[in-house]
């Protein structure tokens, strides 16, 4: 059974949240401290004999003092920055994958620091993560988001820019012995910068429930779109929610 979750997965769910926060702070809805529900995720997988996917998510907000958790992201806010904080997290990113004929992949075990910064203008992350998994590498992302709204639509459209080092590019598009031999060819790939644009339908069904729609699209650097296990240079992902805030 194939077992593909791409980084989109991540990135999606964290654009969810922090939608829901501008929202909260710019005063368009109640400041409810927590959200909850369940999120529909689908996606392609780049990776050769890799299949379409759908997996089904939890969907949590919650802040408790200086901890939080946004759905695939957990932390600690420490020094006030900004708009924001420096915080201290940990993310679930599925860039593993188990395909026939190739070598398995884990997911990384993502650790560093982020901030989120929500301001009058629009909403920006950025964050630097340690891959404590097998790739070692680092991961650096930043993204920006604006808003329009409608009634109960609002829509968020993003814009986000993600580099991944070489040790990272290496483990998951470069070959092993039994990639080769499956494959044809040997390749060692070089660090990558990948772009990604998003958009986000939010409709309120009620004062605590809302319904969510979003796609992305990533546009991936040479150094992966060039590796003989990717099979395209780049990726679409659609993201379903049903949340409750309390």
């Amino acid at each position: 059974m194939v077992a593909v979750l791409c980084a989109a997965l991540s990135s999606t769910l964290l654009h969810a949240e922090e939608a829901l926060a501008a929202d909260h702070r710019a005063g368009d809805k109640p400041a409810f401290k927590s959200e909850a529900g369940v999120g529909f995720v689908r996606t392609q997988s780049v990776i050769h004999g890799g299949q379409m996917s759908t997996s089904v998510m939890p969907y949590l907000i919650h802040e408790q003092g200086p901890f939080f958790a946004r759905i695939d992201t957990f932390g600690i806010k420490t020094l006030k920055a900004g708009y924001g904080h420096v915080e201290l997290l940990g993310r679930y990113r599925g860039d593993g994958y188990a395909v026939a004929g190739l070598a398995r992949r884990d997911n990384p075990v993502l650790l560093g620091l982020g901030t989120l910064q929500i301001t009058p203008y629009g909403a920006v992350e950025a964050t630097l993560l340690r891959d404590a998994g097998d790739s070692a590498g680092f991961i650096g992302q930043a993204r920006y988001i604006t808003r329009g709204a409608l009634w109960r639509l609002t829509v968020y459209p993003e814009l986000g820019v993600e580099f991944l080092d070489s040790r990272y590019t290496r483990y998951y598009y470069g070959t092993r012995q039994q990639d080769a031999t499956a494959v044809g060819r040997t390749y060692l790939p070089a660090s990558a910068t990948n772009l990604f644009a998003g958009l986000l339908t939010s409709v309120r069904i009620t004062e605590r429930i809302a319904f969510n729609a979003y796609i992305r699209r990533t546009w991936y650097d040479d150094a992966i779109e060039d590796s003989p296990l990717v099979r395209r240079g780049s990726r679409n992902s659609f993201f379903l929610a049903l949340a409750r805030a309390f």
